[in-house]
This record gives C-alpha cells, sequence and structure tokens, in this order.
C-alpha cells in the first residue's frame, strides 16, 4: 500500500431569512358573506455557500511500498449486509483496510520532510502548507439575495343551495420577487496541456461576478365545499400555485471542470432569472362519515406544472484561453502523424518541438500561447425553464373507530400518473419529473386514558429519484427501489404538561436500493437497521 492522491474540502453554508407580515380579517353582517381576510408579507432570504477544495492529483503514489504498512489494520464487511440479495455471496469483495487519518497524514507530512516522498503540489496546499489538510481560504463563494413582496385578499362565503350548507373561499395572491446573486470565482489565465487528453487550467486570483432575475406572479384561488346530505360532503378546489427554483439552480458564477479535454472544456453556471414553478390545481372528493369519527374519502386530483427546469447548453469561449492543441503546433501533429488522439498529438509535440514557445519537455507540459492558439471552446450548461407536465392521480382514505375502545385503524393509498416519463432505452438527455410513486400506509392506533399506540406499515413504490450518475454524465436515470417499512410508538402523559415517549422505527430492518436502467445495475444499497428513539416531553 502506497500513498497517493487526496481531496481535503471545506463547504459552509447559511441562510438567512428576514419577513415582517401585517394580516387582518373584516367582518360582514350581510347574508353569505362571512368576512374578507388581508394581509402583506415582505421578505428578504439571503443564502450563502463557500468552499474550497485542495487537491493533490498525485494518483501514480509519492510514498514507497510498505512505508505506511503498521498503520494499515485489515477489516471485512462480510457480515454487514445479510439481509441484501446476495448479501453473503461468496464472490462479494469484503476485505478492506481501515487506518487513523490523523497517524496517516502525520507519517506522510514526516516522509515528505525527510525526502522518502515526494512532496506534490497543489494550486491551494491548504492551511497546513502540506496538501494534506483543508483550507479556510474560500475560493468558491456563492451569496443570492431574495426580495419578495406578496399580497393577497380572501373573501369568505356561506350560504344555502336548497337545504344544503354551502362554504366557499374565493381569493387571489400577487408576488413580485427580485433575485440578485454574487459569484467569487476562479478567474483562470491560461491552459497547460500536461497529459494526453487533459489540459489544466492556470489560475488567476479569483474575482466576484454579478448576476440578476425577477419575476411577478398571480395567484388565484377557489375552494368550495357543499353538505349533499348530513354525512356525505363534497369538495371542489382550484388553485395556482408557485414552487421557487432551487438555489443552486439560481446561483452566479461559473464553474469551469477540470480537466479540459483536448477537444472542448465543460462547466456550467447558474441563472437568477429562472422562473418559479407554476402549477395549476383541480381537486374533486367526496367524504362519507358513516359514524361521528369514521369515515372513507376518495380524491382526484389534476396538477398542470409549467416552467419546469431543464438544461440548455451553450459553447463559448470562456476567458479567452488559448488552447494548445487546437492552434498551428497541434495542427502539425495532427498532419505529421494522421491521428487526431490527445495521447499522439501531445506525444509528437514534445518529441519533435521541443523548443517550440510555450514547450517544456522537461516537466512534460505544453502552455497556450496568445495571439499563436485560438481560443477554448467550452459547452456550459445552464438551468432554464423548458418544460411542461400534467400530473393526476386518486387518493383513498380510510378511518374507523372502535366505538369508544379508543382503538382504530387508518388507511390510505395514492395512486398518481403523469404523461412524461424516463425511456431506459434512450441515451439522450431527457426532461424528467422525479419523486413521483404510488405509496400506500396502514395503521393501526390506541388512543385513550393519556395512552397511545401506533403500528404503521408504509409503503412506497419504485420511484426516478434523479438523472445523472457519479463518473458517468449528467443523463443516466437513478431509481430508488420499492421500499417498506414497519414502525411502533407509544406515548403516555404523565400529567397535563409531561410526556414520555418511544419509537421504533424499520422493526424489520428493510434495506433500500438505488439502482440505474435496470434493478441489476445496483448503484448504492443501505441497510441501515432498525433505529430506536426514546425521551420525554414537557410543555410550559
Amino acid at each position: 500500500m502506497i500513498v497517493t492522491g487526496s481531496v481535503f474540502t471545506n463547504n459552509q453554508s447559511r441562510m438567512d431569512i428576514d419577513q415582517t407580515k401585517l394580516a387582518g380579517s373584516f367582518d360582514f353582517d350581510v347574508d353569505f358573506v362571512e368576512s374578507i381576510d388581508f394581509g402583506i408579507q415582505m421578505t428578504e432570504v439571503n443564502n450563502r455557500s463557500a468552499g474550497s477544495v485542495v487537491q493533490r492529483d498525485a494518483w501514480g503514489g509519492v510514498t514507497q511500498p510498505g512505508a505506511i504498512a503498521d498503520l494499515l489494520e485489515p477489516a471485512s464487511a462480510a457480515d454487514a449486509f445479510r439481509n441484501v440479495p446476495g448479501g453473503n455471496d461468496s464472490r462479494r469483495q469484503s476485505d478492506y483496510f481501515v487506518f487513523d487519518m490523523s497517524d496517516l497524514i502525520e507519517r506522510t507530512e514526516a516522509l515528505m520532510a525527510s525526502g522518502d516522498a515526494t512532496t506534490f503540489m497543489a494550486a491551494d496546499m491548504g492551511d497546513c502548507g502540506t496538501g494534506l489538510c483543508s483550507s479556510s481560504n474560500f475560493n468558491d463563494d456563492r451569496r443570492t439575495q431574495e426580495d419578495s413582496l406578496a399580497a393577497y385578499v380572501q373573501l369568505n362565503m356561506s350560504t344555502e343551495f336548497g337545504a344544503m350548507p354551502v362554504d366557499m373561499r374565493l381569493g387571489v395572491r400577487y408576488e413580485e420577487t427580485d433575485v440578485s446573486s454574487q459569484a467569487l470565482s476562479p478567474a483562470w489565465t491560461g491552459l497547460n496541456w500536461v497529459a494526453g487528453n487533459e489540459l489544466s487550467l492556470a489560475g488567476g486570483d479569483p474575482d466576484f461576478s454579478a448576476l440578476e432575475g425577477e419575476y411577478d406572479v398571480v395567484l388565484p384561488n377557489f375552494d368550495f365545499r357543499i353538505d349533499l346530505t348530513p354525512d356525505l360532503v363534497g369538495r371542489v378546489s382550484w388553485s395556482k400555485t408557485l414552487t421557487r427554483p432551487n438555489y443552486g439552480d439560481i446561483q452566479g458564477g461559473q464553474t469551469i471542470n477540470q480537466p479540459v479535454r483536448v477537444g472542448e472544456g465543460t462547466g456550467n453556471r447558474g441563472n437568477p432569472a429562472l422562473l418559479p414553478f407554476e402549477s395549476t390545481n383541480s381537486d374533486f372528493s367526496f367524504e362519507y362519515y358513516y359514524t361521528e369519527d369514521s369515515y372513507v374519502a376518495v380524491g382526484y386530483f389534476l396538477k398542470d406544472v409549467e416552467n419546469f427546469i431543464g438544461t440548455a447548453s451553450v459553447v463559448e469561449e470562456t476567458f479567452g484561453l488559448p488552447h494548445p492543441a487546437l492552434g498551428p503546433l497541434g495542427d502539425e501533429a495532427r498532419a505529421a502523424t494522421g491521428a487526431s488522439d490527445g495521447g499522439t498529438l501531445y506525444s509528437w509535440i514534445l518529441g519533435n518541438r521541443p523548443d517550440a514557445q510555450g514547450v517544456d519537455a522537461t516537466t512534460g507540459t505544453i502552455s497556450g500561447v496568445p495571439g499563436r492558439d485560438p481560443a477554448a471552446p467550452f459547452n456550459i450548461t445552464i438551468p432554464v425553464n423548458i418544460e411542461k407536465a400534467t400530473m393526476k392521480g386518486w387518493e383513498v382514505v380510510v378511518q374507523h373507530n372502535f366505538g369508544d375502545t379508543g382503538f382504530g385503524l387508518i388507511a390510505n393509498a395514492t395512486l398518481v400518473d403523469a404523461d412524461v416519463g424516463y425511456d431506459n432505452f434512450s441515451l439522450a438527455q431527457q426532461f424528467v419529473l422525479t419523486g413521483l410513486s404510488d405509496s400506500a400506509n396502514v395503521i393501526a392506533f390506541y388512543d385513550r386514558d393519556g395512552i397511545g399506540v401506533r403500528l404503521a406499515y408504509n409503503w412506497r413504490d419504485a420511484f426516478l429519484a434523479g438523472t445523472g450518475q457519479n463518473n458517468v454524465g449528467a443523463g443516466p436515470p437513478t431509481y430508488v427501489g420499492e421500499y417498506q417499512q414497519l414502525d411502533l410508538s407509544a406515548s403516555y402523559w404523565i400529567n397535563d404538561n409531561m410526556n414520555v415517549y418511544i419509537d421504533a422505527l424499520n422493526l424489520t430492518d428493510e434495506t433500500t436500493h438505488v439502482y440505474g436502467r435496470h434493478p441489476i445495475q445496483t448503484l448504492f444499497t443501505a441497510q441501515a437497521g432498525p433505529r430506536y428513539n426514546f425521551g420525554f416531553r414537557y410543555k410550559l
């Protein structure tokens, strides 16, 4: 075993919310208008995420074999996945080594100091100066501020249709939001060709850039309830709602991915001008109360959502960095070898043009030269509002109480469908809806005389969690497999103020399975085991 490269990160996030709200209600003395609710709200949300990376790309190793052997202890995960299908397969690699990280760093630094290990220089060597620790000097600092003003008014009405009582709510909400984002990003100054298909970025001092955006929306709502009989209630609702973009999508700043490839580089930046998701919602339901505290409810929902966020790509000559592989040296190497792969071109230039400007055959570096080499193209990915989708489904709820015994049952199920889905046989980037799946819950409970007990069975079908897999790219899907769990909770009120409780979660030790295009393409599996919580609560 030897010491190779390392990555130490230091990331911090902070959110501050300042909110001022004025709300009121005015009662009317008329036949069907009961009251008007109104209000205004001002909100300022500040988000800051900052981080640094200390990365030593010494993946070929910096120590001699055996230099850290006494720090390593063998370990095994052979019994760690007993409930995972295939977890006990003899072909599974279960053995590994464990070590104390502080001891390993101390040994490596000592070997570097004595000359028995290579000191690999990184752009930022961290607070310790050896590259074996994180840095408090943030080279990535993104700050986003959202200022929102919202005003609403709602009319509350009550009347009768024939002999049937009717309640209605009619309202509207107006919101306007200004978004500003500042980001500290490296201002790169050059490209160095250091390997066959790898170019490293030469850094300049980080600099702040600013982007802005704004939007306003009108959100009406209407709720209607009618008591068709003393036991049967009908409901109709229609509304428009919004969901704001993720803060990661509206952050400014531009990131260039390393290493840069010979053909083109890649990167991404945020978009503070993104619009929020807007959903037009329609809901219809019936509730039948067959006893005072037992009922059956069936509901249908329909959601038309627009402004879903996808990605768009633009090719830009970001920072105007001269690209040595695309200039005359690269052209000469292509003509001489008839090849196009970076490794052949790189080797030819070092071997045949060692004295050319920007070429250092000793270090194996070919640097881009301004005025000689054209600017490097970068494929920049930007979040944009591009898609619409429709979701619909059914909800069923049954609650039954067994008289005054305190015993009862609750069962509910949600069946959901959408007009878009992921095609596992396509390699193209796709618009998807994530997190959609059928689900069901069954709960048996006892609640009487200060004693509460709940036994809950929860089930959720497999669902698409997102796109993108580590080391693969943004396109491939990530699914979470079907999951079920049994939980038990109990509590007792000692008096009116003190409550003791115990929770037992995942009693049957279920496992989580995350996979790609097919369930046999396992990406991640976890066996967390049962979890137990106990304690007390006291209210003043």
